[in-house]
This record gives C-alpha cells, sequence and structure tokens, in this order.
C-alpha cells in the first residue's frame, strides 16, 4: 500500500463543494460508460436511471474530482477511469492517481496517520464547504477513495457508530410549539401575499414556507396538492438514498 504522505497535489476547482454522492453510484455510472465509446458531453441525460438530486450530486462530484472539464467534456482523468473501473489492480492505480489528489488542499495539515474524525470533518467544513448533512456524506467518500487507493490512514477516522441510533433517529417526535404561529400577511415576501410557516426536521429553528396569494381559494388547492405529491417522491428518494448510505457505512465498520 502506498504511503500517504507520498502522493500531494493542488486542487483547481476551489469553488466545488467535495463529492457526496454515493460512491458506489458514482463506479456503477463509471462502469455504465465504459460499455461504449465515451460520449462527446457528460451530461444528464445520461442518468436518466437516477433521481434528479442523485443526478446533481453525481455531477458536483464529476466536476470535483476532475473527471469533466468546465463544458462537460470527459478530461484523461475520466477516460483512465472508465478503462480500469472492472480491473481492481488498475482501479486502485487509477484511483490514487486521479482521484486522491483532487482531497490534498482539504486535508493539508491533518495528520492522516493518527487525525480523528473530528478533524476530518472539521477539515472538511473549513476547507471543503462541506457543512450540514453534506459534510458526513463528503468525508464518506473520501474514506472509500482512500480505501480504495490501497492507503492506510488513521484509523480514528471512522469513530465506532453507537447502537440503537436509526432507532432512536426514527422514533424521535417533533418538537412541540408552545403556540401556534398565525399566517403572516407581506412579512417577507411580496405585498398581497400571505406566508405560512411550516416546521421541519426535529428543531424548531428548521423552518420552511408557503407564500400563497392573499385571495388563494378553493380552486387553488389541487395545485397546492399536487407540490405535495412532489414533494413526497423526492422526500422518498432522500430517505432511500440515506438508508443505502447507512447501509454502507455499517458494513465499513464490521
Amino acid at each position: 500500500m502506498a504511503d500517504i504522505e507520498s502522493i500531494s497535489s493542488s486542487r483547481d476547482d476551489q469553488g466545488n463543494k467535495p463529492a457526496y454522492v454515493s460512491y458506489q453510484t458514482l463506479r456503477n455510472f463509471l462502469r455504465k460508460l465504459s460499455e461504449h465509446e465515451l460520449p462527446d458531453q457528460i451530461d444528464s441525460s445520461l442518468m436518466s436511471n437516477l433521481a434528479y438530486g442523485t443526478q446533481s450530486q453525481l455531477n458536483l462530484a464529476l466536476r470535483f474530482l476532475g473527471l469533466v472539464d468546465a463544458e462537460g467534456a470527459a478530461t484523461p482523468a475520466l477516460v483512465s477511469l472508465t478503462r480500469s473501473v472492472n480491473d481492481d489492480a488498475a482501479w486502485r492505480d487509477a484511483v490514487r492517481e486521479h482521484l486522491v489528489p483532487r482531497y490534498a488542499e482539504i486535508t493539508s495539515g491533518l495528520n492522516l496517520k493518527s487525525g480523528t474524525s473530528q478533524q476530518l470533518s472539521e477539515a472538511f467544513k473549513q476547507k471543503g464547504n462541506a457543512t450540514g448533512s453534506i459534510n458526513p456524506k463528503a468525508v464518506r467518500f473520501y474514506l472509500k477513495v482512500m480505501d480504495d487507493a490501497g492507503i492506510v490512514y488513521s484509523q480514528y477516522f471512522r469513530p465506532k457508530k453507537s447502537t440503537g441510533s436509526r432507532s432512536k433517529r426514527q422514533g424521535a417526535s417533533r418538537p412541540k410549539k408552545t403556540e401556534q404561529e398565525e399566517p403572516q400577511v407581506g412579512a417577507d415576501s411580496e405585498p398581497g401575499m400571505i406566508e405560512f410557516p411550516i416546521y421541519l426536521r426535529r428543531t424548531s429553528a428548521t423552518r420552511g414556507r408557503i407564500v400563497v396569494p392573499e385571495d388563494f381559494g378553493e380552486s387553488d388547492v389541487k395545485m397546492v396538492e399536487a407540490a405535495v405529491e412532489m414533494l413526497r417522491v423526492y422526500a422518498e428518494q432522500n430517505n432511500r438514498a440515506v438508508e443505502a448510505d447507512e447501509v454502507e457505512d455499517e458494513a465499513d465498520q464490521e
């Protein structure tokens, strides 16, 4: 296995968030591309089997990892990875050559042999702008890259997951609001509009809103119901992605 200190490079895309799509999704996509000659442009039309949100994450990953250029054309790195994706030894070498260096700036100053998961997470937050729910996904993707490259890293980068965390999360209840909040007319929206607050997730600080015209009537409700159905589909896709990530993470810790 290669020593981490022997690999160095600079990252070009200063504004890009690090990849946080499922690592397996990326590899499956590369396998699909390897079956034929690479197209002139890598875009979402090649990802029609994936949910919209996953397509967006995959496109971001391709850019961050330097696999496509600004116009979406395949780079030499993508050519190399697609050629090696079905050969374990060649894949390890290609990942080490093309993917690991993309993280050099984020991990600079971090002790990759004895650092902790908190330090790694903070590096991704401060230097990679990977905040919120993106952070653990981006870190998980990076560790997958390191694994496939055959690089030894700190044992503390993968903290043991506490048992029962999933059941606790599923059983968590939303906070009770002490008083009912009234709709706000013309609050932060345009004049003539009325805003209805929606409390999301598990804290009252996380709030969404629905903004409709003041003359909103019964005939308009069907349009809102259609929008809710779209949100339901989106939420289901997100839940499946989270569950897949958790299964993948638990398998890594066994």
